[in-house]
């Protein structure tokens, strides 16, 4: 969508495709021309080999972008999961980015260094499972909570959406690749992608790169008093403010009022950080970072 360069590519989070972006991207593309991402599995992308790490994305990513007919170097845009892949993508072909947007994106080991309970982590697994048993028999109904579970396999669609468009999302987000990739991704997520991003860190030397994290207010399900929530709230932004250090003119900020999903709660900070990313792309002569 969109006119004008860099071309920015947009990559969400652990179950995110297309989709999640249509809002947000309306707004970024009238900055300049922008592109969003579905994962291999996911959205109107094809599965693709296991695992689906980090690794995996920025291979499929890289190949993605070398065959298409857009010109680079790219600003990356990634939230949550999405973000620690394009860091990953920055570090491996540096030369390929102009500038850096990470949206609360996610650290390294996240579930040993916020102390997750295996139980909360096993709980999910078994959901993601009991979805993939579902998808693979062809039962997944849109908004239904099985019992004990709190959310559907796939949400609820708007009821003033055409039937055939809600027939097209269902068959899309119930598709058996979908929920494969979703776990993967996530037995991937704590180790084997956490350790191709730590292996691969480097100094991304003066690309601008703007890092958001949420507000204090939002909260972890790992805590369970107000000292945990404070304690793993500092160790989630002091992670960004870390990452923020890899560029020259890498800046953190916090998006006070926002939850996780900053684009949907504060999409002004967002586009504001958008801008600042596109304009120092621009000034620099859109040139690849240096090594």
């Amino acid at each position: 969508m969109g006119d004008g360069a860099p071309t920015a590519i947009l990559l969400g989070g652990l179950d995110d495709w297309t989709l999640d972006w249509r809002w947000p991207q309306q707004k970024l593309s009238k900055i300049t021309r922008t592109c969003s991402v579905d994962r291999a599995g996911l959205g109107f992308s094809d599965p693709g080999p296991m695992p689906r790490d980090a690794a995996a994305t920025v291979s499929d990513l890289y190949q993605a972008l070398k065959s298409s007919h857009m010109q680079g170097p790219f600003i990356l845009v990634g939230h949550s999961l999405g973000g620690l892949e394009l860091r990953l993508f920055a570090y491996e072909h540096p030369q390929m980015v102009s500038g850096l947007l990470l949206i609360d994106p996610g650290i390294e080991h996240t579930t040993d260094r916020l102390g997750t309970p295996k139980a909360v982590r096993d709980k999910q697994l078994a959901f993601n499972r009991a979805c993939l048993a579902k998808a693979r028999a062809g039962q997944i109904v849109a908004g239904e909570i099985a019992p004990g579970e709190t959310d559907p396999c796939v949400d609820a669609f708007p009821p003033q959406w055409p039937a055939e468009q809600k027939q097209l999302l269902l068959q899309i987000s119930a598709q058996p690749s979908r929920f494969e990739t979703w776990i993967s991704q996530s037995d991937n997520m704590n180790g084997r992608s956490s350790d191709e991003v730590e292996t691969a860190r480097r100094k991304l030397g003066s690309i601008p790169l703007i890092i958001l994290s949420r507000g204090g207010e939002d909260r972890f399900s790992a805590a369970r008093n107000n000292d945990d929530q404070a304690r793993l709230y500092a160790i989630w932004t002091g992670a960004h403010e870390d990452e923020a250090r890899d560029s020259t003119r890498g800046e953190h900020r916090i998006v006070e009022g926002s939850g996780h999903w900053i684009y949907a709660a504060r999409p002004d900070a967002v586009v504001r950080a958008f801008q600042e990313v596109v304009n120092a792309a621009r000034a620099s002569g859109n040139r690849p970072a240096s090594n």
